[in-house]
């Protein structure tokens, strides 16, 4: 069997798939960040998403409190208009979104990805290179085009630049799709067509890309299971990296929450419609470090020791950082905390770890 393309990239610090990755603007802003050793696309399909701007939206909120403030779509958290506290800026460490995927399509962001400079050295110097982690969804149909289109583009990658391949198989906000990575036969359905689509291209070009899956949080034994399984099954796409985690779907914040004032009973939603989102931020935390452990162990024992884990999910300084890579983590990814601090945040990482990766 054919080992995967290997993922590589240092500092292993990166931001996920997130809001704060949507514009031409965040994706420099990324990759210029000394303190990165990759970056990540907001998710994307081949012919973009029909984003709603009065549904899809995010907050942040206190995991405490439960106190609430309107979030932007690309901006760090603003603290001037906090109008619940003055320490809300610093309590409201959780996120809830209702977002669907990207409303730019998967060609518009390549086109983002091949107008970046090359990419910037690292602080000691030594870096040549920098990856760029291509995120996408939709069928698998759209997902084996993805791959074409991305492997086909390479030649007009800028120097230094690297390209991977993320599939987003857990958004928790799509009406009547459950998120494909919590069976095993949904992630086959993605990584068989797959494994036909990237061999014709190896045949043709020679290419190959590393190819990832992100996952949604797993809460019992059988998701993990499901999950292997999937990974292992005879004729799927090997991959080189799985993201864990994804938001916590099935997740609500109610308008009014920390004003103990408020009437209970006319508190409405904090988000538009039913306002049930997926959940992230430091909320989702322990969580999370639960499923890169977990995976981390069981992805050793199958023999798969060599996919690259990115643990993703609640880390908002160093010492989550650490957690994350004390738990299994190869790498580390922010997004929550990346739309509360701006893109400072992984500076504050490096500067907090003190060059001990």
């Amino acid at each position: 069997m054919t080992s995967p393309p290997p993922l590589v990239f240092f500092p292993p610090l990166l931001n996920a798939a997130c809001p704060w990755a949507t514009s031409q603007s965040d994706l420099l802003a990324l990759w210029t960040c000394p303190s990165t050793g990759a970056i990540t696309t907001r998710t994307s399909l081949p012919q973009g998403f029909a984003h709603d701007p009065s549904m899809h939206q995010h907050l942040f909120f206190s995991p405490v409190s439960h106190a609430s403030k309107p979030g932007t779509l690309s901006a760090p958290e603003d603290s001037s208009s906090d109008s619940t506290s003055t320490t809300t800026t610093t309590t409201t460490t959780a996120s809830l979104n209702t977002f669907g995927y990207s409303p730019h399509t998967l060609s518009t962001y390549l086109s983002f990805l091949f107008s970046l400079p090359s990419p910037p050295a690292s602080r000691d110097g030594n870096r040549k290179s920098k990856l760029a982690l291509v995120s996408v969804t939709g069928d698998p149909t759209a997902v084996c085009e993805s791959y074409r289109i991305i492997t086909s583009s390479l030649p007009s990658a800028p120097r230094g630049m690297s390209l991977a391949m993320e599939i987003n198989l857990s958004c928790p906000n799509i009406p009547s799709s459950p998120p494909p990575a919590y069976t095993s036969s949904g992630l086959v359905s993605f990584l068989g067509p797959l494994a036909t689509a990237a061999s014709a291209v190896s045949s043709e070009s020679g290419v190959r890309i590393p190819i990832g899956v992100k996952t949604p949080p797993y809460t019992h034994a059988s998701q993990f299971a499901a999950l292997l399984d999937g990974l292992a099954a005879e004729g799927c796409a090997r991959v080189s990296f799985v993201t864990a985690t994804n938001t916590l779907g099935g997740c609500l914040v109610l308008d009014g929450d920390g004003n103990p004032s408020e009437d209970a009973s006319e508190r409405k939603p904090a988000l538009p419609g039913e306002g049930i989102g997926g959940m992230a931020g430091t909320a989702i935390h322990p969580l999370s470090l639960g499923n890169v452990r977990t995976l981390r162990k069981m992805l050793d024992e199958r023999g798969m020791g060599h996919v690259i884990l990115i643990g993703v999910g609640g880390v908002d300084g160093p010492e989550a950082y650490k957690r994350m890579r004390s738990a299994g983590a190869d790498a580390v990814g922010i997004a929550t905390a990346l739309g509360r601090k701006g893109f400072g945040v992984f500076g504050e990482v490096e500067a907090g770890v003190g060059g001990k990766w």
